[in-house]
Order: structure tokens, then sequence, then C-alpha cells
């Protein structure tokens, strides 16, 4: 499980470079073909585009790539030393760290 956390968050799919570059591209095309005259006002709504494309790739990441997210693989690491903690106690997990 500590391994599959490592590769997780490691960029090495095709899948993961991809779903760097769409946020980058959205916020590219917002801001150079904004709907309004200002060079702010422009900025500010491709910066909130870049921002919801940025939240859609984290959460299509698990389906597009085939890793699990962070957060799964830490409920499950927290479940497997939680049973070590049932059948041994404190002294289980003592051993452990040694």
């Amino acid at each position: 499980m500590k391994e599959e956390r490592k590769v997780s968050s490691k960029m090495n799919t095709a899948g993961d470079w991809l779903l760097l570059v769409i946020p980058i591209v959205v916020f590219l095309w917002v801001s150079d073909s904004g709907p309004m005259d200002s060079i702010l006002g422009n900025f500010l709504i491709a910066l909130g585009c870049f921002l919801v494309a940025f939240y859609l790739t984290i959460l299509a990441k698990p389906y597009v790539t085939g890793k699990r997210n962070v957060t799964e693989i830490d409920i499950d690491i927290q479940k497997h030393f939680y049973q070590i903690y049932q059948k041994g106690g404190l002294g289980a997990l003592d051993e452990l760290r040694n």
C-alpha cells in the first residue's frame, strides 16, 4: 500500500500529463477569447475556469489513469493498521516500528 501511494502521486502515465495540460489550455483559451473588454475581467474569468477544470481533472484522474486516489489509499492504510491494533494492541504497532 505504501508503494501504491507513492506511485499514485507521480506523473508516470500519458493520462497524468493530459490531465495536467487541460486546465492550462482552458486558462489560455478563455483568457485569449474572453467575453469582456477588460484584461483583468478576462483574467478573473479565465482563472475561475482554470480552477473548475483543475477540480474536474482531479475527479477524473482515477478513471483516466487507472490509479486510485490518495484518499482511498490512506483509508485502506488506516484500516490495515487499525486491524493490527485490534488484534495485538499497541504492542503490535510498536513491533512494526522496529
